[in-house]
């Protein structure tokens, strides 16, 4: 079950390389554009799924993190409403 909390901006975070490339931060009022986020097309497995991306600067966050990331932006749009 994703978790949303606020963290000290000085904590120190040590990436696992196996399932982390990098460590970075992207604003809230980003993460919680539901009209940022595009779909996508990725093949696996010889099949085609349709996926949510959300970009900031030079990076892609894709996947279950994007898909989290936009049912967050999601509730919290709803509630503001």
């Amino acid at each position: 079950t994703p978790i949303v909390g606020i963290i000290e901006s000085n904590l120190s975070l040590t990436p696992s390389p196996v399932e982390v490339a990098d460590i970075f931060q992207v604003p809230l009022e980003l993460i919680l554009n539901v009209t940022a986020y595009t779909q996508s097309t990725m093949n696996f497995n010889h099949r085609a799924h349709v996926i949510l991306e959300l970009k900031f600067e030079d990076y892609r966050i894709w996947g279950a993190t994007a898909a989290i990331l936009h049912h967050l932006a999601t509730m919290v749009t709803n509630r503001i409403r």
